[in-house]
Parts: C-alpha cells; structure tokens; sequence
C-alpha cells in the first residue's frame, strides 16, 4: 500500500509572549469644559502567552488601555509594565491591528506585510517570514495583489500578518473583526486561534461581541464603573477553562454568556 504524505504543517514559531501588567491604572482627559475620567485604578495581571478578551460598554475606556500598553497613549496615573520594564512611549514590543485594516494602497499584500518588519531582521529572514505568514493566513495566491483587488477579510488578513511580521510580545488587537460580515467573522475567529498556536504571543483583545469573547479567550475582563471609583475599572476577571473548540450549546457557555450579558447591561432573552 502506498504512503500517503500528509502536507507540510507550518512551523511552531519560538515564543515571544510577554507578560502584561496594568499598575493602578488611571486615564483623565481635560477639555476647557470638562474633566473626564475614563479609566480608574485599573490592577490586571496578564500572563506570557494567555489571550485575553476585555469587554465593556461604549466610552468605558477599552480602546484607551490597548493604546497605553502600546504607547500610543499614556496613564495620567499608575503604569503599564511589559516583563518588568515600563511602558514609556511608543513600544516596538507591541503590535497593533484595529478594526479597519489600514493598508497602503499602492502597495502589493506581500509589501504590506513587510511594513511590519523589525529593522533589525536581515533580509533573509524577512523574506521567509514573510513566506510563512502568507501561507498561515491562506493570503500565498494574493501576495502580488493590491488592497483594492482583495475582499475585506482578506484585507483583515493582511492587517494581522503585517502585525505579526515584528514577532512582538504582545499582540493588541481593537475590534479586529468588526467590520466583516458574520461568516467571514466566523473564519477569522478561526484563524486567530491558528495564527495563535503557530505564533504564540499574548494577545489583548478589544470586542463588543461576548460569544467572540467566549470563543478566542482564555480569559476575559470586563470593565466597568464601581461606587466611589472615578473611571472604569475590572469589574469581572472570568478565567475559561474549557478546552477550544467550545460547544456554544454547552450549559457552561451559556451560563457565562448570560452572566456577562447582564453585566454588560443588556438583557439575555433578548440575544
């Protein structure tokens, strides 16, 4: 009988997860009108490698703590600290996809990507990273292709190979799926967790989805206002222990998803 080769599998990738740590975190936006607190002695710890959902309503500040672990935005109090050392500007540590891909349209996929490119990689490298990134996220037969000539999960997909390509430690991720529609969304769930094994980082994830948020995370965090607290803060820490992938009809799963639901003040027999 003959062997049957099974294809090549793509690479398990060498951690670079790195532990995330918020240290009372407080964010305070002033205008000549109004002084407005958005975060609030927000205390988390983020273990190397975990992927965490945060949820929360509109405004409470979820997007304003992706950007203070990136640098792109900075606590009026408390710290963020990355493996020990703090957040202190802008942090090449880190990687950022948002929810509109943000590609340059003049150039190919391939060249989008290797914007992402540590400065330091040799050109080798790059190239083979590049490569494998391609075939990870299924975007080989598109490499030549410009953003207008590709659909807009393949553009997603794009935006999250490009954040890749600096092998960061930390992966933020702000409403990555957001704008797709609801099968492509479903597949990109499905790639994240892939691109996850074969590229382990920690990953921060902003979403407004709960079922998203039970399907990806190891954990979830919502934030929320607590009494004599200005700002948002961590007002549930859910640790998922079920192995993926998770049965949505599971009791567990709908246990936590009505629990978050009411905490995210939206009532459960109406979704």
């Amino acid at each position: 009988m003959a062997t049957v080769l099974a294809p090549p599998a793509i690479p398990v990738a060498t951690s670079t997860a790195l532990p995330v740590t918020f240290d009372r975190v407080s964010r305070t936006f002033s205008t000549r009108r109004e002084t407005r607190t958005v975060l609030g002695q927000v205390d988390l710890q983020v273990p190397a490698g975990q992927v965490v959902a945060i949820l929360g309503a509109s405004g409470c500040g979820k997007s304003t703590l992706l950007r203070a672990v990136s640098g792109l935005d900075h606590p009026s109090s408390g710290a963020v600290v990355i493996a020990g050392s703090a957040v202190n500007g802008v942090d090449e540590r880190c990687a950022f996809a948002f929810q509109e891909p943000r590609l340059l349209p003049w150039r190919t996929v391939r060249e989008n990507i290797a914007l992402g490119l540590a400065p330091s990689i040799s050109k080798q490298a790059g190239r083979e990273l590049i490569e494998e990134l391609l075939t990870l996220t299924e975007l080989s037969h598109a490499a030549d292709l410009r953003p207008r000539e590709i659909s807009g999960g393949m553009a997603q997909r794009v935006s999250l190979a490009r954040a890749l390509a600096r092998r960061p430690g930390v992966l933020l991720l702000d409403e990555p799926f957001g704008a797709l529609d609801a099968l492509t969304r479903l597949k990109m769930q499905d790639l994240l967790l892939d691109i996850h094994r074969s590229f382990p980082t920690t990953v921060l994830m902003v979403t407004h989805d709960v079922d998203e948020a039970l399907t990806l995370a190891d954990r979830i965090i919502v934030l929320g206002r607590s009494e004599g607290i200005q700002g948002a803060g961590v007002v549930e820490d859910l640790a998922l222990d079920a192995a993926r992938p998770r049965d949505h009809a599971s009791p567990d799963f709908i246990n936590q998803r009505v629990r978050l639901l009411r905490l995210l003040g939206v009532d459960p027999t109406n979704h």
